[in-house]
Parts: C-alpha cells; sequence; structure tokens
C-alpha cells in the first residue's frame, strides 16, 4: 500500500476560501483515483494561503487489470 501526495500552488487566495477549495480538491482527487481503480482508503487535506495539499492513503500498488476491444477504421481503409 502506498501514498499519494497532491500539492496545488497557486496565487495567494482569500483565507475564507480555503477550506472549501481543499474539500473541493480532496473530493475531485479521491473521485479521479476511484475512476482509475486506485480508490485511496483514505484522503486527507491541508493548505496554506499559497498552496493546497492532499494525501491519499492507502492506495494500491497497481490498477487492476481490465481488457478493452476499441474499434477502428475498417482494415481496408487504414491501408
Amino acid at each position: 500500500m502506498g501514498d499519494l501526495l497532491f500539492e496545488l500552488r497557486c496565487e495567494e487566495l482569500p483565507p475564507k476560501d480555503l477550506a472549501e477549495a481543499a474539500r473541493s480538491l480532496d473530493t475531485a482527487l479521491r473521485a479521479a483515483l476511484t475512476e482509475a481503480g486506485l480508490a485511496p482508503a483514505s484522503t486527507s487535506a491541508a493548505w496554506t494561503p499559497r498552496r493546497i495539499a492532499v494525501w491519499a492513503h492507502g492506495l494500491g500498488d497497481r490498477t487492476p487489470d481490465r481488457e478493452e476491444r476499441l474499434n477502428g477504421p475498417k482494415l481496408s481503409a487504414a491501408f
């Protein structure tokens, strides 16, 4: 199991907006990791006026195997 630190650096943000921005980034990162097949066991966020950080704890070592079938152009059109 691994951890991931995602840090977003930005211009100085108003202090009253930081908690909501951190919650939004936490939610978005959790959703993106879950969609990729790496659902974290937990997440935690921290912030300062110039950066927001989210830690994802307990990530799997790799994504699960999956099989995809992609359709492309006809073979006659390919050459």
